[in-house]
């Protein structure tokens, strides 16, 4: 059985995420990290960190996190959207995929 690259839990084939620390499982033939993502992350960070309660920078930050396959990062921004805009609709549906 292979074990996940960041925490070494062992991890069944065919799961995309570690059930232990959440982490994206890179497999021959997906599609590698993109830059301009990460740079984009990196954006919605700094915008956040000058205003904490942009809740669309959030939602931005967690879709970014989504695509790039980090599901535990991008619900910790998800979270934090639907306490700040409780109505959200599109937070919560996205929190469920970054959940499951």
């Amino acid at each position: 059985m292979p074990n996940c690259p960041k925490c070494a839990a062992e991890v069944a084939a065919e799961d995309n995420f570690c059930r232990v620390c959440g982490s994206f499982l890179h497999r021959q033939g997906q599609r590698p990290r993109s830059n301009t993502v990460q740079q984009l992350i990196s954006e919605y960070r700094q915008a956040i960190a000058d205003n904490p309660d942009d809740e669309s920078a959030r939602y931005s930050l967690g879709l970014a996190y989504l695509y790039e396959g980090q599901p535990a990062a991008a619900a910790e921004q998800l979270v934090e959207v639907t306490r700040l805009v409780p109505d959200f609709a599109d937070a919560y549906a996205k929190l469920a995929i970054a959940f499951s």
